[in-house]
């Protein structure tokens, strides 16, 4: 996997992440509104923000026209999540991003990228117990036990 080069900065901490389901609503003749979910995804996208100076735009402008393929493969960013800071899967949505000179010597760059989700805690309780350790179990059934 392609990664994002370290000579770049990160993306600023000023990033919105937006989290979409995959849920589909349907209005019944009835009036009412039927909404279910189609499958487990989630589709994730974040806008980001970096700073760069002309080296750096350059750089970022090269990696991503030789690297990426014009912004069309996907690559490992770092990004802050509720995990913390952790490495993601990302992609450029449509290749697209916005330079705006800033100062002199200096870009601000604003992308939206596609981002894939990462590891969560597994949904069935029994698989949990791994994830979280026995002791937050043991306390929760025990305490509530006949002796």
């Amino acid at each position: 996997m392609i990664e994002f080069p370290s000579d770049l900065p990160c993306a600023s901490v000023e990033y919105s992440l937006r989290v979409r389901h995959n849920i589909r609503r349907t209005t019944l003749q009835s009036g009412r509104i039927r909404q279910r979910r189609t499958s487990r995804g989630t589709h994730r996208t974040a806008n980001v923000k970096w700073v760069m100076n002309d080296g750096q735009f350059l750089l970022f402008e090269t990696w991503l026209d030789s690297m990426l393929n014009g912004g069309a493969e996907w690559f490992l960013m770092k990004l802050k999540s509720g995990g913390g800071i952790e490495l993601h899967e990302c992609r450029l949505i449509e290749g697209a991003y916005q330079a705006e000179y800033i100062a002199p010597g200096y870009f601000s760059v604003i992308a939206t990228l596609d981002i894939c989700p990462t590891i969560r805690p597994p949904s069935d309780i029994s698989l949990m117990f791994d994830y979280f350790g026995n002791d937050i179990f043991d306390l929760a059934i025990n305490k509530e036990w006949a002796e």
